[in-house]
C-alpha cells in the first residue's frame, strides 16, 4: 500500500473559497457538540485514566469507559453519529464467532468478559463524517493534553529527589481506593531497590502507557504540525518515563514519515541524535532502558512477557487440537492459564484474541479493526502505528483507555467531506 504524506490541497480563488465556505457551514453549526464529545473522550483516557466505577466487592469500571460512552450517545442522539454498513457487517461475523465460541466453551468462561467487549466495540460501527481542518483540531486538543501531562511527568520524575516519592507516583492519599483501579504498576522502580521512580506523568496507570501515548503524540505533531516546541517537552518526558515501549513506536515510525518524504537532513539529524544517546546513554541512565534489550531471553522478564511469552502460550494451549485453534478456550479464559505457565506471561490484543476465541476470531475481529482503522482514516501512518500500540504494546483489547483513545482519533471521525484527503502535515 503506498504511503500517502502530502499534504491535503485547498481549493483556490473566489468561486472556491465559497464553495468551501457552504460545503463547511454543517461542519460548523456541529463542532462545538462534535468537538466537546470528543474532547470529553481524550480527557477520559488520560486524565481520568486512573479512576473506576466500583460495582461492589472486587468489581470496576474503567470511569474513561462510562465517559467515552456518553460521549458517543450524546452523538447518536444529535444525529451526528451514524452506522457504517461494512463495519456493521463485519462486526456481525465477529460477534457470530464470539457467540460459537462461548456456547461451545469447554472451559469456564467470563461472562463480563463477553459484555465488557461487545459493549467497548459496538461503538466502532459508528462513525461521524467531518473535515480535514475539524480532525486537524481534534488531534490538537491531544496534543495539549499531551504537553500538560509530560510537563506533569518531567516535574513528577524530578521532585521525588526533593521531596520524595509517596505524593507524586500514586493517589492513594487523595482519593478513596474503590475509586481507583487497581493490578496497575504505577509505582514502577528504574531497577529492583534503586528507589527512583519512572515518571507516569501523574494520571496515567503506568510508566509505558505515559511512553506510548507520548510517542503518539511525536508522531502526531511530526505528520500534522511539524517541528515545533511541543516535541522536546514529549521528547524529554518520554526519557523520564524509562520505558521502551514509547520509544520502539518512535523507532520503528519516525523513519518511515522522514523517508516517505524525503527529508534527508531531517534522517541524519536523527542518526545524530541516536549516536548521542549511545555515547552518553549511560549519563542519562539510559542503560536502564537499552540494557532491556537482552531481557528477551529471560523468561522472567517483562520483555519476554509482553512480546514472546503470547506466542508460547498460543503453543502450548491453543495449537493442541483442532478445536482450540478454531474457537479458542472461551471468553475471559486466558488469566486462568497465564498462572498456570512457568514463565511470565501477558496478554496482548493478538494473543488474548487468538487464545480466548481462536484463530476463526482472530480472523474476524481483525477484518472488522482494520476495516474501522483504516477504511476511512485516511492517515496510513498514523493508522498503523496506532495499530501496533493496540495489538503488541499494551493489553489493549479491552482496556477502554486505549480502546478509546485509537477511536477518537482515527475511528470515529471520518474524513470524506469534499473528497479532503490529510495523509500528511495539514496546512
Amino acid at each position: 500500500m503506498a504511503i500517502d504524506v502530502r499534504p491535503y490541497s485547498r481549493p483556490y480563488g473566489p468561486q472556491a473559497a465559497h464553495g468551501a465556505m457552504r460545503a463547511e457551514a454543517p461542519a460548523a453549526s456541529s463542532d462545538k457538540v462534535l468537538m466537546g464529545c470528543v474532547l470529553a473522550i481524550l480527557i477520559g483516557v488520560t486524565f481520568l485514566q486512573r479512576f473506576a466505577v466500583p460495582l461492589g466487592g472486587e468489581e470496576q469500571v474503567h470511569f474513561s469507559m462510562v465517559v467515552a460512552l456518553v460521549a458517543v450517545g450524546v452523538l447518536v442522539v444529535t444525529g451526528r453519529a451514524v452506522v457504517d454498513p461494512m463495519r456493521l457487517f463485519l462486526f456481525a461475523i465477529a460477534g457470530t464467532v464470539v457467540a460459537l465460541s462461548t456456547i461451545l466453551a469447554r472451559d469456564p468462561i467470563s461472562l463480563p468478559s463477553i459484555a465488557l467487549m461487545l459493549v467497548i466495540y459496538v461503538t466502532h460501527i459508528l462513525t461521524v463524517s467531518t473535515t480535514v481542518a475539524t480532525r486537524r483540531r481534534m488531534f490538537n486538543m491531544f496534543q495539549w493534553i499531551m504537553v500538560i501531562t509530560a510537563v506533569a511527568g518531567i516535574c513528577q520524575f524530578f521532585l521525588q529527589f526533593a521531596i520524595g516519592p509517596d505524593l507524586l507516583f500514586t493517589f492513594d492519599w487523595l482519593v478513596p481506593e474503590p475509586l481507583l483501579l487497581t493490578g496497575f504498576n504505577t509505582e514502577n522502580e528504574l531497577a529492583y531497590q534503586v528507589f527512583i521512580y519512572k515518571a507516569n506523568g501523574m494520571v496515567f496507570l503506568e510508566p509505558s502507557t505515559f511512553s506510548q501515548f507520548l510517542a503518539l503524540a511525536i508522531l502526531i505533531e511530526i505528520l500534522f504540525f511539524g517541528i515545533t516546541l511541543r516535541i522536546a517537552v514529549y521528547l524529554v518526558a518520554i526519557f523520564v518515563s524509562y520505558s521502551g515501549t514509547g520509544m520502539m513506536l518512535l523507532a520503528i515510525f519516525v523513519p518511515v514519515i522522514l523517508i516517505a518524504r524525503g527529508q534527508i537532513l531531517a534522517i541524519a539529524s536523527a542518526i545524530v541524535a541516536l549516536m548521542v544517546v549511545v555515547l552518553f546513554g549511560e549519563a542519562l541512565n539510559l542503560n536502564f532502558i537499552t540494557g532491556r534489550l537482552g531481557e528477551f531471553s529471560s523468561t522472567e522478564s517483562s520483555a519476554f512477557a509482553r512480546f514472546i511469552s503470547p506466542l508460547w502460550m498460543i503453543d502450548d494451549y491453543i495449537l493442541t487440537d483442532l478445536y482450540s485453534f478454531l474457537f479458542g478456550k472461551g471468553p475471559g479464559t486466558i488469566l486462568s492459564y497465564m498462572m498456570l505457565t512457568p514463565y511470565q506471561s501477558f496478554d496482548p490484543t493478538y494473543g488474548k484474541i487468538a487464545f480466548e476465541y481462536g484463530f476463526l476470531g482472530l480472523i474476524s475481529f481483525t477484518l472488522f479493526y482494520l476495516n474501522a482503522l483504516y477504511a476511512r482514516s485516511r492517515v496510513p501512518i498514523l493508522s498503523s502505528a496506532l495499530l501496533m500500540f493496540y495489538l503488541l504494546l499494551s493489553g489493549a483489547f479491552l482496556s477502554p483507555y486505549a480502546v478509546f483513545l485509537v477511536y477518537a482519533l482515527v475511528i470515529l471521525p471520518s474524513v470524506d467531506r469534499d473528497g479532503n484527503r490529510d495523509g500528511g502535515r495539514a496546512a
